[in-house]
């Protein structure tokens, strides 16, 4: 069990040691199996050395603290004298922002002993912008107080897997989008270099030697292009997208972190693998989170017109291991999939006034992506109600072992 550090940031030594003497004796029993020398307290009672505190354990120490306790007013004067401008006292929100910058992985919680409108207000605003994660009054009891920081300390990891995965997808997306259309170029490169081979060979009948460069200049001017071409695609499809080995499972519940929200919108939820469950493929991860981004989005998409309840709307993502690959599951228990709908839902739309922004090529494009690392994209209706899609992936050679063969 590795060791649980604590800040504690409180300009009253007494409260701060007490406060001490609480968390030694409740937390271990919730987050190091009991044992209390794995609990680690620094208290900082001034702003020197709370400041040399989160320097020792911030970016050079990637681990960092796992929870600060950070008085609201801490600490109450500057230079000695306090202002008359009640924000002035607020101290510890002042101080806040440099800490989630120092410690970006810390579970923060604002302590206060005070439970005036302002004070409130400075702290609701602190969780609202995400740098901190609960505030709690200073005479809590033990039990509630620990039973406080577990919460805390689980939004605060769900707080750091969301950005950590919109950051990701952002990227993601943009690269979908890139590589579609460098695919679609590439289309167009052949029909131009045809119709370049066609007026060549015109220029080449042609008697006037004014006409006979024309040929070699127009082929050197497609070759560069097709150099510049190549390049790019090189580029977007090789250089940040490489076989690694990758468990699926936690793949998926970083999507559903990632959707919650877009289902609370469509009156549903999203259910993922629970935290036991490991199933690992070496693969091209982006091609894969591409097609699952597309797959789940059209699943929160489908389970909008649902007619359930909403406590009854659900998409559920499984996944298990098959053969020499695995296969993931996407179900819906929507409205289905109807008969027109299961033909075309794979076909680009011919008219691009029928693309809207975001949707109309979705799963289009993660078909041509389960394509791109070997596995398939099947839809189908559930005899019970609603949709399933199953993605099917086989494993791949590691990165130089052989060109896309799967694993022996």
């Amino acid at each position: 069990m590795s060791m649980f550090k604590v800040l504690i940031v409180e300009d009253k030594q007494s409260d701060a040691q007490n406060l001490c003497g609480v968390l030694k004796r409740a937390l271990p029993d919730q987050f190091t199996g009991g044992d209390p020398q794995q609990v680690k307290c620094w208290v900082v009672t001034n702003q020197e050395d709370a400041d040399g505190a989160v320097a020792e354990t911030g970016p050079a120490e990637p681990e960092g603290f796992d929870l600060v306790l950070l008085d609201l007013r801490y600490p109450q004067s500057v230079g000695g004298a306090l202002s008359d401008d009640p924000d002035a006292e607020f101290q510890g929100m002042k101080w806040l922002p440099a800490l989630r910058r120092l410690q970006p992985r810390a579970t923060i919680i604002i302590l206060t002993s005070y439970a005036y409108s302002h004070d409130l207000r400075h702290a609701v605003a602190a969780i609202r912008d995400c740098q901190a994660h609960d505030f709690v009054p200073k005479n809590i009891a033990g039990r509630d107080l620990v039973m406080r920081i577990a919460v805390a300390c689980e939004n605060a990891r769900r707080v750091e897997s969301l950005r950590r995965v919109q950051k990701e997808f952002r990227s993601l997306i943009h690269s979908r989008f890139a590589r579609t259309y460098a695919e679609d170029v590439a289309t167009l490169l052949d029909q131009t270099r045809t119709a370049f081979s066609q007026i060549a060979r015109r220029l080449e009948s042609g008697d006037p030697s004014a006409l006979k460069a024309a040929p070699a200049e127009i082929r050197a001017g497609f070759a560069a292009l097709k150099e510049e071409f190549v390049r790019l695609t090189t580029h977007l499809c090789q250089g940040e997208d490489r076989r690694s080995r990758v468990d699926l499972a936690e793949i998926l519940r970083d999507l559903a972190i990632l959707y919650e929200e877009r289902f609370r919108e469509a009156k549903g939820r999203i259910e993922a693998p629970p935290r036991e469950t490991r199933v690992e493929v070496t693969t091209f991860p982006s091609d894969l989170k591409i097609a699952l981004h597309e797959v789940i989005a059209n699943a929160a998409e489908t389970l909008e017109k649902s007619t359930l309840p909403p406590e009854n709307r659900l998409c559920r993502l499984t996944v298990e291991a098959s053969g020499e690959g695995a296969v993931i599951r996407v179900t819906d228990n929507g409205p289905g999939i109807s008969n027109a709908a299961m033909e075309r839902m794979f076909q680009l739309p011919e008219r691009s006034d029928e693309v809207r922004p975001g949707r109309g090529i979705g799963l289009y494009v993660a078909r041509r992506m389960m394509h791109s690392i070997g596995g398939s994209i099947q839809p189908r209706n559930r005899p019970e109600g609603g949709a399933e899609v199953l993605l099917t992936l086989r494993n791949l050679r590691p990165e130089g072992s052989g060109a896309g063969a799967p694993e022996s």
